[in-house]
């Protein structure tokens, strides 16, 4: 039979096998309790202290059926930051609660895009411009641009 045929992909975070490196620990051993089985910070800790059969002592059989909700004091957002931090916070949190939350993705022919970054990149070269351009910045101000033409495009509603 093939050897590891029906292996799993691994999920760890960044973190965890940064740690699992350092301490020489075998990831392949180490049973995730994060999302999708993911090993995690805490799942390293607990090898560390318990070895590699630790799931044991994460697992319960408590009926978690009805979790208990939690209110959130949002009045403590941005607590033992700088004034204009917290204020950035507050407005932050008060959009997510305002505005629909959407990720849209689409694939774009970007070339005419990068042809103009080139031939701006290059004219500003040339004249002694010292100018960082990116891609971003070209598609922020399209956006600032679209925005100023179709105003509804940035509209929010309001109780």
């Amino acid at each position: 039979s093939p050897k590891s045929a029906a292996r799993e992909r691994i999920f760890i975070s960044p973190l965890a096998r940064n740690m699992a490196e350092d301490k020489g620990l075998d990831i392949n051993k180490i049973k995730g309790t994060g999302g999708n089985h993911r090993i995690t910070k805490l799942d390293i800790q607990r090898v560390e202290a318990n070895g590699y059969d630790y799931a044991s002592d994460t697992t319960s059989n408590e009926d978690t059926s009805h979790v208990p909700t939690q209110t959130v004091d949002t009045s403590a957002i941005g607590e033992g930051l700088n004034p204009m931090r917290q204020r950035i916070a507050q407005n932050m949190r008060q959009s997510l609660n305002s505005t629909a939350q959407l990720t849209l993705h689409r694939k774009v022919d970007a070339d005419r895009l990068l042809d103009f970054k080139d031939r701006l990149a290059t004219e500003l070269k040339q004249a002694d411009q010292d100018v960082k351009l990116t891609v971003t910045t070209l598609l922020a101000k399209a956006v600032v641009l679209a925005l100023k033409e179709y105003g509804a495009m940035n509209a929010r509603y309001e109780q």
